[in-house]
């Protein structure tokens, strides 16, 4: 359902009903390689996300609670075949600028 981040933030905070909430907003990014940029999709999501999901497959299995605070949201999670294809499986980035 859609809701805005203020609202659901809201939510969260008052929420007795569920264990947990998490929040997803499909977008699309620029991804920039080289002077290149590429449309990617991808999603904007609450730190808990994956955990909510119970994703086992990534050591780290969210986001730190500060990523979720505005300017410290600059973080991302590739999904592997993107970070294999387009990044080289560069561990540091660095095939990616």
């Amino acid at each position: 359902m859609p809701v805005s981040g203020p609202n659901f933030l809201d939510w969260r905070a008052r929420d007795r009903q569920f264990q947990f909430l998490a929040g997803f907003d499909g977008r699309g990014f620029t991804v920039m390689f080289g002077n290149e940029p590429e449309n990617i999709l991808g999603a904007a999501v609450s730190p808990n996300f994956l955990s909510v999901l119970e994703n086992r497959a990534n050591p780290r299995p969210q986001f730190l609670e500060p990523e979720e605070h505005t300017g410290n949201d600059r973080v991302a999670l590739l999904t592997h075949s993107f970070w294999k294809e387009r990044l080289g499986a560069d561990r540091d980035g660095s095939a990616g600028r």
